[in-house]
């Protein structure tokens, strides 16, 4: 029986997935959970890495290296970077690579532009990709898909990552998943969903909501009240994640099911 291991970063990513599942195991320090079932010849081990890089890498070495899994899968969900994409669409890049230039307090907030900051180029499988094509309702969005240190609020570089990378769709965790599958010679796949268009995501006032919150409770509510808008906008970008995860999530099993 072949071994498919699935990556869901944060848990919202993962809960689409898990009434599939036949049963929950213990968390392995390498993930928030997991969970494991059998699926039309597979046995599949699905595992909420937590968000980011170094994270996501983790999970993808454990996958490897302690379930033996022949294959992975990174789901979940994506900001767009194209002008006019929707959220909901699904995401099927041809490539992924990372874009590693620091975070500060989990923002990319200012330049310069890192050229040096680029990582190589990793090529989804080709044979899982067409299968993912084959179950998929409409179109997805293809091309390239970036991975980066953290939420990126500086417009010039998701400028530059759009037309001077050519790159469709970000994420922070697909290019650390794909160097490990690479570096293994396992065969990858990424299958996202967009929950927000990245350039609009980025006009918001994140270093404000960041300094509230870290103020306490008192000092969060107090900055709503002034930004009434802001908690709609909140609440708007949840139901996007939520409908992307389900979305991604859908594919997934359709493949799994195809396999």
């Amino acid at each position: 029986m072949s071994r498919t291991g699935i990556i869901a970063p944060m848990p919202v990513e993962a809960a689409p997935l898990i009434p599939a599942a036949s049963r929950k195991l213990e968390a392995s320090g390498r993930c928030h959970f997991w969970y494991e079932w059998e699926s039309a010849g597979t046995h599949v081990s699905l595992a909420c890495s937590g968000v980011g890089m170094r994270k996501a890498a983790e999970a993808a070495r454990w996958l490897l290296d302690e379930l033996r899994v022949d294959r992975v899968i990174v789901c979940g969900v994506a900001g767009g970077l194209a002008p006019g994409c929707r959220t909901g669409s699904l995401v099927l890049p041809q490539e992924v690579r990372a874009y590693t230039a620091p975070s500060e307090g989990g923002f990319i907030a200012r330049g310069p532009l890192d050229v040096g900051a680029v990582g190589p180029c990793y090529p989804v499988d080709a044979a899982l990709r067409e299968a993912a094509l084959g179950v998929a309702a409409a179109p997805p969005l293809e091309g390239l898909l970036v991975s980066v240190r953290g939420l990126v609020t500086h417009p010039p570089i998701l400028g530059w990552l759009h037309q001077g990378l050519s790159a469709t769709a970000i994420d922070m965790e697909s290019a650390a998943a794909a160097e490990v599958c690479s570096q293994s010679g396992v065969p990858f796949l990424v299958v996202r969903a967009l929950s927000d268009h990245a350039p609009e995501l980025a006009r918001w006032d994140w270093a404000g909501l960041a300094r509230a919150r870290k103020r306490g409770r008192l000092a969060l509510a107090a900055h709503f009240l002034r930004n009434p808008a802001l908690a709609l906008r909140l609440w708007r970008l949840q139901r996007d994640i939520d409908r992307g995860a389900r979305a991604a999530a859908a594919l997934v099993l359709k493949i799994l099911n195809k396999m």
